[in-house]
């Protein structure tokens, strides 16, 4: 991202029309956009690896789930996507309510991003056995069965840069459900239709509802 924004900066430079600058400037301040996203991603990962067990508590899952989605509701709305709740049993786990903020608010960045103009994207609580699951379901074009595997991994992208993902989101993820006794999946949709990623967490005594 900085070499980009210093190729921008001195095509301003040289600039002379006040169209071609009002053009380059918007560049330049999507690049600025996309290093601070970064910056803050990378930031976040480092705080998460060097903290010890963060406090728990029983958190009320689909409150946490409900606020992560209205984070996004305005980006839906500009895309014209569906974005909503189409199952939510009521859940506790005993966990880290800030790290789960964090995760959800990943995945939906995630399925807003990669879904099409005039999309849908389905967010499902439900129990299963002795599990809390949540499951966003986007219609996307999915990834590639032989990329999945590597999704996990720092600054990989199955995309091109137009989607403006950083690489790290889904690597900070895996890193709060490790420490949480949670497990994530992603899968392509069986009607070819988008991306699943379905997140499991353990539940217990109090925690039950």
């Amino acid at each position: 991202p900085l070499a980009a924004m210093h190729l921008q900066i001195d095509n301003i430079m040289q600039c002379r029309s006040p169209d071609d600058m009002r053009k380059l400037g918007g560049e330049l301040l999507s690049g600025v956009r996309r290093a601070t996203h970064m910056v803050n991603q990378l930031l976040r990962m480092a705080r998460f690896e060097a903290q010890r067990q963060p406090a728990q508590e029983v958190v009320d899952l689909g409150e946490v789930v409900k606020a992560c989605i209205g984070n996004f509701i305005p980006m839906a709305e500009r895309k014209h996507i569906d974005l909503g709740m189409a199952r939510a049993e009521p859940l506790q786990v005993f966990s880290d309510a800030e790290g789960l903020a964090v995760v959800f608010n990943n995945l939906l960045d995630n399925a807003v991003r990669y879904s099409p103009e005039g999309g849908r994207i389905d967010v499902s609580l439900s129990r299963s056995r002795d599990r809390a699951v949540v499951e966003i379901s986007d219609s996307g074009p999915g990834i590639p069965e032989a990329l999945l595997p590597r999704v996990f991994d720092r600054f990989f992208r199955a995309s091109g840069p137009e989607t403006g993902g950083s690489g790290i989101g889904l690597a900070i993820v895996k890193a709060i459900l490790a420490r949480e006794s949670a497990e994530i999946t992603l899968r392509n949709r069986g009607d070819g239709s988008g991306l699943a990623a379905r997140v499991s967490f353990p539940l217990s005594g109090a925690a039950v509802t």
